[in-house]
């Protein structure tokens, strides 16, 4: 009786990791999504979403810039706030949470005015700028330093269940800026936020946002940078409209104003070692002559 010889075949070794279901994906680049800086402006509802989805994509290079403290209100629509962190700033306990979603990240947390207390040195480390704010004028800041330093920047807006997400590339019309009509300028100069609320009530945190809304903005914004670090098509200088009642979506097309005062990159760029408390207005004019 003959017997047939056994034939073993070995089963190739799949290695699983965090990030294996991704790279699975044909564009993926973990490495470049990992080495990737980006700079997160505002913790609330929607810089919540943005942050988680960053961390759980694997992005390791992070700064999240936001001046208000955690309120009670905050917990129903952020997901990375505990009870005990009322009181605590934003940024602080964003961070914190960040790193434990991603314990190889490294998160620098800033308890700050984007418009006051952020410079231009900021924005030249990051390598794109996502927002989820909620007015204009740190917007307009964002997009006039994100031009300058050659940035670009995902913004997003939400208010009940209806929201906004669109890119806007330097270099590129129209940004931010050019989608500013009147009544937006009227507010603007008004002091007033982009849902209409006097400022007084604004900070009171009385804007009216789900966590589902917040969820799906975030969404489209971190896929934007995505498809903007792995040079994929994107949003650029185009919004994306949802309208949660019926749940329909859109896209707009902006127009460029050739007034607008964002559009100017800077050239030559250079970096002192000097931090601004440390030398004068008229110390770095002087060095700046030094410098032509």
């Amino acid at each position: 009786m003959s017997t047939k010889p056994q034939i073993t075949v070995a089963a190739a070794e799949v290695r699983e990791d965090r990030f294996s279901r991704l790279r699975l994906i044909p564009w993926w680049n973990q490495e470049k999504t990992r080495e990737t800086r980006v700079m997160v402006v505002g913790a609330g509802a929607l810089g919540n979403e943005i942050l988680k989805n960053l961390a759980l994509l694997g992005f390791e290079r992070v700064v999240v810039v936001d001046l208000d403290r955690i309120e009670e209100s905050n917990l129903s629509r952020a997901v990375l706030y505990r009870s005990d962190n009322v009181g605590e700033f934003k940024a602080n306990a964003a961070a914190r949470s960040f790193k434990q979603l991603a314990p190889d990240a490294q998160v620098q947390p800033l308890a700050a005015n984007m418009l006051h207390d952020c410079g231009l040195g900021l924005f030249q480390w990051s390598d794109l700028v996502i927002a989820g704010l909620d007015n204009r004028e740190a917007r307009l800041w964002i997009n006039r330093a994100a031009w300058k330093m050659n940035r670009p920047w995902v913004d997003g807006g939400i208010e009940g269940i209806n929201g906004v997400a669109r890119v806007f590339v330097p270099g590129t019309p129209p940004c931010y800026e050019c989608t500013l009509g009147e009544t937006d300028w009227e507010l603007l100069n008004r002091r007033m936020s982009c849902n209409l609320l006097l400022r007084e009530q604004d900070v009171a945190g009385k804007v009216a946002t789900t966590p589902t809304i917040s969820s799906i903005i975030a969404g489209i914004q971190v896929q934007e940078a995505l498809k903007l670090i792995h040079g994929l098509p994107t949003l650029a200088s185009r919004g994306f409209m949802f309208e949660g009642l019926n749940h329909t979506s859109y896209v707009v097309a902006y127009t460029e104003n050739p007034d607008c005062m964002s559009h100017y990159t800077l050239e030559n760029i250079i970096s002192l070692p000097q931090r601004s408390p440390d030398m004068t207005l008229l110390e770095l004019l002087e060095r700046g002559r030094d410098a032509r």
